[in-house]
């Protein structure tokens, strides 16, 4: 083995680093059109007429909701290659999927039966946001353990620090914004 020989699989693949760092962009967008138009208006600033902060939350929770699922069907996918793959494996594959499911659908039935038109209409955001900002930290934990049981690459516990924390920080930035806008 050479000095520059790389141990199998301990090195994040170029195209997963690279994609994932990608996928980071929406979250870090939403916070942006989330919070400047506050910082720039200061105390005139109404969130409500605020379509770009209203249109940044409404893709951060969809977003939250297609990546807490995409890491759900890491699990489904890898659990596939055993004919001896534990119900309890493919029951957490979906967990976050059927979550993000309900509390979507919840957030957008209330709206609608409130006949408001207002993204804090039924639900308020923040309690849409709070559960997915678990999921976050509970996939994080459950993936993390996967690694260390050798279900998942050592890149893949690796790549899942440099992607989580960076999210984590950006959902939580959005409930502490709804939380002192007091929306």
């Amino acid at each position: 083995m050479t000095k520059n020989a790389v141990k199998p699989h301990t090195t994040i693949p170029r195209p997963a680093f690279w994609l994932g760092l990608a996928g980071l962009l929406p979250f870090l967008l939403t916070v942006i059109l989330i919070w400047a138009p506050s910082l720039i208006t200061g105390p005139l600033y109404d969130f409500e007429k605020d379509e770009m902060g209203r249109l940044g939350l409404a893709i951060q929770i969809h977003y939250s909701g297609l990546i807490l699922t995409f890491l759900g069907a890491v699990h489904w996918g890898t659990l596939m290659r055993s004919d001896k793959a534990p119900w309890r494996g493919y029951l957490w594959s979906i967990f976050p999927s059927v979550l993000i499911w309900v509390i979507i659908s919840l957030f957008s039935l209330a709206s609608m039966m409130l006949n408001n038109q207002t993204i804090s209409g039924g639900l308020r955001p923040q309690f849409v946001l709070l559960p997915l900002l678990g999921m976050f930290f509970m996939c994080w934990f459950v993936d993390r353990r996967a690694v260390k049981s050798g279900i998942f690459p050592i890149w893949y516990g690796r790549l899942r620090n440099i992607l989580s924390w960076p999210v984590i920080v950006c959902v939580a930035s959005t409930i502490l914004f709804l939380f002192q806008r007091g929306i």
